[in-house]
């Protein structure tokens, strides 16, 4: 059984190497669901409550439980916030309109992105 960081390092493992083979869509995809992952697993160790009793917060619900749940500095947390709603927006880009570019660029500034947030909460490999 994973662990959601040991989802995070995986997703963040993927999106690099999609990265480099020139799959951008799939690159910016795993980046954001690393972020996600890291996200998750700090809010599972502090115990926040999910909607509709999940084991996982909503998309929609992340930048709220970042700010109100985690025990970081709180300029970390509104850094996090941003770094997620802009993972999230470029993820729905990639996933779900086709008619938006994705591009070598964006793969790589959501790659640094999901690198900063997993840094920020200090995921690293156990």
């Amino acid at each position: 059984m994973s662990t959601w960081q040991e989802l995070s390092l995986d997703c963040l493992r993927a999106a690099k190497i999609l990265a480099n083979a020139g799959h951008w869509r799939s690159s910016v995809n795993r980046s954001y669901y690393a972020a996600y992952s890291a996200v998750t697993s700090r809010l599972v160790e502090r115990s926040a409550s999910f909607a509709h009793g999940w084991n996982n917060p909503g998309h929609e619900q992340l930048p709220n439980l970042i700010l109100h749940n985690l025990t970081l500095p709180m300029n970390t947390r509104r850094r996090l916030k941003q770094l997620i709603l802009f993972l999230r927006d470029a993820r729905e880009n990639a996933d779900y309109r086709p008619g938006q570019t994705i591009d070598k660029d964006k793969a790589f500034v959501c790659l640094r992105n999901a690198e900063a947030v997993l840094r920020d909460l200090e995921v690293q490999n156990e």
